[in-house]
């Protein structure tokens, strides 16, 4: 009887073994495939990236837009705003893009919600569903009836809707003071729509347009979107005014409306890059609100080089 007791227990604290055994090995794997994940999160394929390739798209003949990719020597794709919806143009350059990057965007950054901005963007996810945007950068959004009671253009609106109507999981509002990284480039926001616009302009989707930085290890773009209002120019000249300076700079509302001159100057960038056709940056209309000449003389007058859509689309390079 003794002698049977012994062997089972015998058997009892061998099975005991056993099972601990396994069950570490089971640990060790999963944490090891825990691990493992957790490497395949963290690793970053543009930290390698010396050189960013920036390309300005639009028509010398056509309207005034704002349309830019970026790629980086080690791949990947980046996307500011994109232009208009009505232009087959517009969206098939960005298409062929999307394509040519394994039907992938890195990033797709909406400065603001005017048509000649959005509309590519909402037709393009529209129509290609299939498309795999990995982040969408958005400014911050107006309550729709302060933009209706300040006279906001009613196609601006239209497009604001539509893009309210719809489920972006992966878009992120901006706000002043944040930065990401954008196929290894480091994006600095210094302006998005917020609440104290309200009192300084009629436009905010323009004036609370994201205005940001694109900086590689060398160089730096710097982005103004549309915003027009001296306002915010002096508000982001007050707050980050060590980090204004930038090699590219992306002049405000296509340069069709005063762009102050001491910010300018601030910038001093060797690129003065102006998103206008001829009509807006000729005059040819002779719209007497314009005042792109004055513009283009003070860049001129600093020796920065000047682009617009007669040479589009343009390559800039960022290091």
């Amino acid at each position: 009887m003794i002698k049977k007791l012994i062997i089972v227990l015998c058997v009892i604290v061998f099975l005991k073994l056993a099972y601990n055994f396994f069950s570490s090995e089971d640990v060790n794997m999963d944490t090891n495939m825990d691990t493992n994940m957790a490497n395949e999160v963290i690793v970053d394929p543009y930290k390698d990236a010396t050189n960013w390739t920036m390309t300005m798209y639009g028509s010398a003949d056509g309207d005034n837009m704002m349309s830019f990719t970026i790629k980086s020597d080690k791949g990947g794709l980046a996307i500011i705003d994109g232009g208009y919806d009505t232009s087959e143009t517009d969206c098939n350059v960005l298409i062929k893009e999307i394509e040519n990057n394994s039907n992938v965007v890195d990033a797709w950054i909406i400065t603001h919600f005017d048509t000649d901005h959005v509309g590519a963007f909402l037709k393009i996810t529209e129509d290609h569903p299939d498309i795999l945007i990995k982040k969408i950068y958005v400014q911050e959004i107006p309550e729709r009836e302060i933009l209706v009671e300040k006279g906001v253009e009613e196609r601006s609106v239209k497009s604001l809707d539509t893009y309210l109507s719809r489920t972006y999981d992966n878009a992120e509002v901006v706000h002043a003071g944040d930065e990401f990284d954008i196929i290894g480039l480091k994006m600095k926001v210094f302006s998005s729509y917020d609440k104290w616009m309200n009192e300084k302009t009629n436009n905010l989707l323009n004036n609370g347009s994201m205005i940001f930085t694109l900086s590689g290890k060398e160089t730096k773009a710097l982005f103004c979107s549309d915003t027009q209002s001296p306002e915010i120019y002096e508000y982001i000249a007050n707050n980050y005014k060590d980090e204004l300076d930038a090699d590219i700079l992306q002049i405000g509302h296509h340069g069709n409306t005063k762009f102050p001159k001491e910010f300018f100057e601030q910038v001093s960038p060797e690129d003065a890059l102006f998103c206008a056709s001829n009509w807006i940056y000729y005059n040819e209309r002779n719209i007497e609100w314009f005042t792109i000449e004055d513009v283009k003389s003070y860049c001129e007058e600093t020796g920065a080089k000047l682009w617009h859509f007669d040479s589009a689309p343009a390559e800039f390079t960022i290091r």
